[in-house]
């Protein structure tokens, strides 16, 4: 069978962006071959359109969603809920919107990193395009694979309930495509984000390894003079990694703060039901929407994972850049030249080392550790909350679950 070859970045990342534009969350043509980004006539129609349909579902969304405000005996609860599935229902709605706003600097990311290719091939190290591009249709059809399966759980574990009927969720056409895009929309982007990341890690990877490489010609007789035009020729390819990293903040990670804060959010008022459930003598419909929600849980969790650890895994591998750079100045032949570029790349590693950040906290493991520890804070406080509809006769005893509540 035959294979269309890929020879540069683009061809890597078309498929995401076919994903994004069928989905009608991406609205302009980048061509590869020219390097350029225009918005044609069918472009500006298919912006139009949806515009228009995401603010006519988007009223639906939200109403479609007030079921939760009858989820338990909880006011609590109920609003913890339901705050958190609107605001990442807004949030995933909106990203058209930001993107088409930030369509530019994203191709500019995307350039920068198509130039980063070009002058590494020049230097006789090859990114091989096509694993990269694979990659990227396993991103995009796991993204829309558990936006599907997070509604086919919605299906099973609702369908019959006397809590709340699909009828009463789900009452036309129009509520079930809202629900499906904005879920569709926060899964593609979850993929897209954790992606480019993974591709701007490759590249530091092969970046340092370029620098490792230079770092272990101290023990051969090399001219200096040729040493000090490959550092400013490394420190040049740095650049376009670092203004890939900066765009790359500016294009995507208050999207994804906004998402991840209501997934967390969501998070902490799932895991407390459950325990309310538990513990307050709840009703089999009640319990069957418990489970139903500690799935979503997971997948949630596994959302917030998805955006902290690839950000962790770039940021260790920016790091590695800057010793490696030190490690030059300390092992390379004293020449007034090589010390003068090696200065200037420390300093500029110095000033604005590359990181993925949000100006508010970055992405690294610390984020993570920090939202388990406020998981545990803020659990605790709500209980005190809601210990007056605690039967605490109950939790010394066995949990006496009915069990027809998972059939």
């Amino acid at each position: 069978m035959h294979r269309s070859t890929v020879n540069n970045f683009y061809g890597t990342i078309r498929p995401v962006l076919l994903v994004a534009k069928l989905i009608f969350f991406f609205f302009e043509t980048i061509d590869g071959k020219s390097r350029t980004i225009r918005r044609t006539l069918l472009d500006q129609l298919c912006f139009i359109v949806t515009i228009l349909m995401d603010l006519y579902i988007i009223p639906l969304g939200i109403w479609g969603s007030s079921g939760y405000l009858r989820l338990t005996d909880s006011l609590l609860i109920n609003v913890g809920i339901y705050g958190s599935i609107v605001a990442c229902y807004l949030c995933s709605l909106a990203l058209p919107w930001v993107i088409r706003l930030k369509s530019y600097q994203i191709f500019e990311l995307l350039d920068n990193m198509n130039q980063f290719d070009i002058e590494m091939l020049q230097m006789g190290y090859a990114v091989d395009h096509q694993l990269w591009r694979q990659y990227s249709i396993l991103s995009m059809c796991g993204g829309t694979s558990i936006a599907g399966v997070v509604l086919a759980i919605s299906l099973v574990f609702r369908s019959g309930n006397s809590w709340l009927d699909l009828s009463a969720m789900f009452p036309d056409y129009w509520t079930i495509l809202a629900f499906t895009r904005a879920s569709i929309g926060a899964s593609v982007f979850g993929g897209a984000f954790g992606l480019l990341l993974m591709f701007l890690k490759s590249r530091f990877v092969l970046l340092n390894q370029v620098m490792t490489k230079v770092i272990k010609t101290k023990r051969r007789r090399v001219q200096p003079e040729k040493l000090d035009i490959l550092i400013r020729k490394l420190a040049d390819i740095y650049d376009l990694l670092h203004d890939a990293t900066e765009l790359f903040n500016h294009s995507y990670c208050v999207q994804a703060m906004l998402l991840l804060s209501s997934a967390f959010v969501y998070v902490i008022f799932t895991v407390f039901g459950l325990i309310h459930a538990y513990a307050a003598n709840a009703d089999v419909a009640t319990i069957r929407v418990v489970m139903a929600n500690m799935v979503y849980n997971i997948f949630c969790s596994g959302f917030i994972i998805q955006l902290v650890l690839p950000a962790s895994m770039l940021n260790d591998e920016c790091k590695k850049t800057s010793a490696l750079v030190h490690k030059m100045v300390s092992y390379l032949p004293y020449h007034y030249g090589l010390q003068r570029e090696l200065r200037c790349f420390s300093q500029q590693l110095l000033h604005s080392p590359p990181k993925i950040t949000c100006r508010m906290f970055d992405y690294d493991w610390t984020l993570f550790y920090a939202l388990a520890g406020s998981l545990t804070t803020y659990l605790v406080i709500l209980l005190q909350f809601d210990v007056g509809n605690i039967n605490m006769t109950k939790l010394a005893d066995k949990p006496n679950i009915p069990d027809d509540v998972f059939v």
